[in-house]
């Protein structure tokens, strides 16, 4: 019998339920990691940026190109497509985490979000499969290829794969919604995840796991098979050609798909496997940086690895190019301009390399701190601190202009490429407006109109405008006639520097200077008078700190509570109550460690002959003035360095008792010897590229591997090790060193001084393995790709004593890499297993910075022909010259 009262008990079942939906949900980031969010952004904004222009450049390439108008590579812009979709859904909301602390998100964005995340990803595992589809054919039905896979079948297929994902995901979404959630709004993740999503609600959400397994299986399960299935039949096929040339051929077309598959399908298993059976084991920060890094390493890698396998694509890459810049000199072209310097001064102008070397290490220290500071001190999180903005863009300039600079006046290499040049202009001009942008958010500090919404909101309204406007200065510029003159009386190419040697009219590029200026300086003149000289861009950037640290008294708190200008010695700081650490030496052998000062003292003064001898033969012989002495010669510098970080040190603990070491010298120290590692790794992949081009490309060699080159990989080394080795003695300063100060160890290493701290030095674990990771584990993976097309090239070699040849260039190299990796796994393994004698990983740890510095050149020296004669060349010089 119908009743009112059911009636009631139906609507009050349907207002809890609204009830129930909260209006927003709180992203909290990373967990346990968010004093790390800063440092962890910097690698999320690279890799999305790498994204975005790799694909957007396959996407451009691909609609543009007619001989890419085939199935293989409309499949590709299809991948390409999806993967920008896929990160853009959630990478630009887990930055604004990051940065601006924008953690809120309403429930429907948040529903939104994983709709687009959860469609596009099993829309990429379909386009795979496709993609596995169009190379069986290609492969197996080479003549059919073009009639089975047309243009209306693609479309088809992957509309098809795009509804197949659309179909299985909408109920997912609705089933999320119906939820009801009273256990908070608050999920510990960076993006809307469907299981991250419903674990903050209170109902039974079985339905969601089973659904989503029942998902995974229906699209990963049943493409992964197709896939499976696809391989094992193009495998036969190729194994039975008759060729091996066309075997090779065959299966070379297939490898790029196949990294695309290990970097699509790796990071998914890893999510879903760690996600359903490793919650308890695993620590949620280490499952949400598998899930980012699910979401962001596809669409990273794909773009770059179909680039460097695909020879079609790296063609069009380079026709492209040529075809940007027509750049005539009569029937010729010319390929660079010549940077002169400030013409009148070039006999004495490499004197202000010292004073610009200055001013841009100021300009890349200050800012840093700025926005360190500025991230870390929540009382500076606000929009009226956009000064962070303006610390980023500043460093961004002087990186644009100044490395350049100092290349000419140091090395003299003052060419420069009509493409870089032209993008070196570009991005000043993109930069200029940038940085008066962010000089005229100090005074709107008004917090009713000015909120971080606002902020992001303007930020990405000057990005787009700056990135689309000052385009017009280099594509004018590039439209002009060059035909005779390249000297630029400047050190960087400026828009009227470089159009004033035209031929032809310039008058619409002045023009358009004009009225760029005019437009985009109307927000310039109310913080600077006048336009900065552009000699000089460096000192404003260099200035910032020292002007708002000196006027603005939150941000000068913020300094003195972060320690940066305070003396780290000081014994009544809050922060550290230690005034000095005491190496203790080796452990366990204290009272007779003094013996082991002689044959370390051997050993560094061995370091320091051999490599001072290998320096002096390459810089006195003339026929070692080639690449790959050069980085022997930078080898032995970065050799001495190390062993000189660390041995007096050890010398002077042995010998005089010398044990105190100040808190500012203990962590410069630790620094140096993480760079000079670093360094040294750095140099052994270069070295591995540059015996990678003399076997495999020998008559490309003199016009790849250059001078020039060397000096850009040298600069590049530098600037990436200092670089991100910096948050090394950052952290390990942050830590609370309250009593224990005794250092069981003969140098100041991150998780010896680290374990000192009386609070959590999580965050310096995991950053130690992240830069272990990132720095040694890449490098040793480009160092095994290159050996690996090494030996291939060599084995395609008829003549045997021609392999035996093309591989004794490569004996040492290899000596020398086998011994320093093999020492660090070992030091790894020491340090992971705890071990009981903690003599083991200390004596390590010396030997490892002491005996390749002294090892290196005499493996060199014994096995290189050419660096005997340089040395038995040397002996008799001086033998006649006693004589």
């Amino acid at each position: 019998m119908y009743s009112f009262e059911d009636d009631s008990n139906l609507i009050m079942l349907l207002l809890n339920q609204t009830e129930m939906t909260p209006a927003s949900l709180i992203l909290n980031g990373i967990p346990g990691l968010e004093d790390m969010h800063v440092w962890i952004s910097f690698p999320f904004c690279s890799m999305y940026t790498v994204a975005v222009v790799g694909n957007c450049g396959l996407l451009y390439l691909i609609f543009f190109e007619g001989s890419l108008h085939r199935s293989m590579y409309y499949f590709l812009a299809m991948l390409s497509l999806t993967d920008l979709v896929m990160c853009t859904a959630s990478i630009p909301k887990t930055l604004c985490i990051f940065w601006f602390y924008l953690k809120e998100i309403s429930f429907t964005d948040c529903l939104v979000q994983m709709f687009f995340i959860h469609t596009f990803t099993g829309m990429e595992s379909g386009v795979l499969m496709l993609m596995a589809l169009d190379r069986y054919v290609a492969i197996c039905y080479p003549l059919r290829n073009s009639t089975i896979l047309t243009n209306p079948v693609i479309a088809k297929a992957g509309l098809a794969t795009f509804l197949r994902a659309v179909v299985l995901i909408i109920p997912l979404i609705f089933i999320t919604k119906q939820l009801p959630y009273c256990r908070g709004n608050v999920i510990n993740h960076t993006y809307c995840d469907q299981l991250s999503v419903a674990k903050v609600s209170c109902g039974n959400i079985k339905v969601n796991i089973v659904y989503g397994l029942m998902i995974a299986l229906l699209i990963g399960g049943f493409d992964i098979l197709y896939i499976t299935v696809s391989y094992t039949m193009i495998l036969r096929a190729v194994v039975s050609l008759s060729s091996t040339d066309a075997r090779q051929k065959a299966f070379s077309t297939c490898t790029a798909h196949i990294c695309a598959i290990v970097f699509s399908y790796g990071p998914a298993f890893f999510c879903f496997f760690l996600n359903r059976f490793g919650d308890n084991t695993i620590h949620p920060s280490c499952l949400i940086i598998v899930a980012n890094i699910y979401l962001l390493l596809p669409p990273t890698m794909n773009p770059v690895v179909y680039g460097v396998k695909t020879k079609q694509i790296r063609d069009c890459v380079i026709s492209s190019k040529s075809s940007e810049i027509p750049v005539a000199l009569g029937s010729s072209y010319l390929t660079e301009f010549i940077l002169m310097g400030v013409p009148g001064i070039l006999s004495w102008q490499h004197w202000l390399s010292l004073l610009l070397a200055l001013l841009y290490a100021l300009d890349l220290i200050a800012n840093t701190l700025i926005v360190t500071v500025i991230c870390q001190e929540a009382s500076l999180c606000q929009p009226m601190y956009c000064l962070g903005i303006l610390a980023i863009v500043d460093m961004g300039l002087v990186i644009t202009i100044i490395p350049k600079t100092l290349v000419i006046l140091w090395f003299n290499a003052k060419t420069i490429s009509f493409t870089e040049c032209f993008a070196q202009m570009y991005t000043i001009h993109f930069l200029l407006p940038w940085n008066r942008y962010a000089t005229t958010c100090r005074p709107l500090n008004y917090t009713s109109i000015v909120t971080e919404s606002f902020l992001v909101k303007e930020t990405l309204l000057m990005i787009l405008r700056n990135c689309v406007v000052p385009k017009s200065v280099p594509v004018l510029a590039t439209q002009r006639n060059y035909y005779s003159q390249n000297q630029i009386n400047h050190y960087f190419c400026t828009n009227l520097g470089v159009t004033s040697l035209s031929c032809d009219c310039r008058k619409i590029n002045s023009f358009n200077q004009l009225v760029w200026t005019t437009w985009l300086g109307q927000s310039w003149e109310s913080c600077r008078a006048g336009s900065v000289e552009r000699a000089v861009q460096c000192i404003p950037p260099a200035l910032n700190l020292l002007v708002y640290a000196l006027k603005n008294k939150e941000l000068k708190q913020g300094l003195y509570q972060q320690g940066m200008f305070q003396d780290l010695t000081n014994s009544n700081s809050s922060r550290i109550q230690v005034s000095e650490f005491i190496l203790m030496g080796f452990p366990g052998i204290h009272s007779w460690q003094h013996w082991l000062s002689l044959p370390l003292a051997l050993l560094y003064a061995l370091a320091l002959i051999a490599n001072t001898l290998i320096i002096t033969i390459i810089y006195q012989k003339v026929s070692l003035h080639q690449p790959m002495y050069y980085f022997l010669g930078i080898l032995a510098i970065v050799d001495m360095g190390l062993a000189t970080t660390i041995m007096p040190k050890i010398l002077a603990i042995l010998w005089f008792n010398a044990k105190t070491i100040s808190l500012p010298e203990c962590f410069a120290q630790m620094y140096a010897i993480h760079c000079f590692v670093a360094m040294e790794s750095s140099i052994f992949v270069f070295m591995a590229i540059d015996r990678y081009v003399a076997i495999c490309k020998p008559l490309r060699y003199p016009s790849i591997v250059t001078e020039s080159f060397v000096v850009k990989a040298t600069v590049l080394m530098v600037l990436r090790n200092c670089g991100t080795l910096t948050s090394v003695p950052v952290l390990a300063a942050q830590r609370n060193y309250c009593s224990k100060n005794q250092i069981e160890h003969c140098l100041c290493s991150n998780l010896g001084v680290t374990s000192l701290s009386c609070d959590d030095r999580k965050t310096n674990s995991i950053n130690e393995l992240i830069l272990a990771w990132t720095i040694m584990g890449g490098d040793l993976g480009l160092i095994m790709i290159s050996y690996a097309l090494i030996l291939q090239s060599v084995l395609k070699l008829n003549s045997a004593e021609a392999a035996s040849k093309a591989l004794n260039t490569c004996t040492s190299h290899l000596i020398l890499i086998f011994f320093f990796y093999t020492v660090i796994v070992v030091l790894s393994i020491t340090h992971s297993s705890k071990m009981k004698v903690p003599l083991i990983p200390v004596l390590l740890n010396v030997l490892h910075n002491v005996i390749p510095p002294a090892l290196n050149p005499m493996v060199y020296a014994l096995k290189n022909k050419d660096l005997r004669q340089g040395l038995y060349q040397m002996i008799r010089l001086e033998l006649k010259g006693n004589h």
